[in-house]
């Protein structure tokens, strides 16, 4: 298994003589800022109102999920409350994070 670190030992060795001979450097990629093409703005402020929509359905849904889980557990019946106030949160923290994750994973 020791053939693959080998190799890649060689190439940027010699990368690294070739790139200190020619002074060109030969693994070194550009990283360009990122520009949105024109007329995104319509998609981005319609993807806006969908957050926007999405986080306020959310909060009713975790909302009336604890009214329901207070209401059965006022009855004695708990067991199923929880999870929706559970499942709603988690809703409400991936829309939340998901520009920032996508922005984050794509280098912006």
């Amino acid at each position: 298994m020791q053939v693959t670190p080998t190799i890649t030992n060689h190439i940027i060795h010699w990368t690294a003589v070739a790139e200190s001979r020619t002074g060109v450097q030969f693994l070194s990629i550009d990283n360009p800022a990122p520009i949105a093409p024109p007329g995104s703005e319509k998609v981005m402020t319609l993807l806006g109102m969908l957050k926007w929509a999405a986080l306020i359905v959310c909060i009713f849904a975790s909302v009336i999920g604890a009214a329901l889980w207070a209401l059965k557990a006022r009855r004695g019946d708990d067991s199923d409350g929880i999870s929706k106030v559970g499942i709603a949160l988690v809703a409400t923290i991936i829309i939340s994070f998901s520009a920032t994750l996508v922005g984050f994973l794509a280098g912006f």
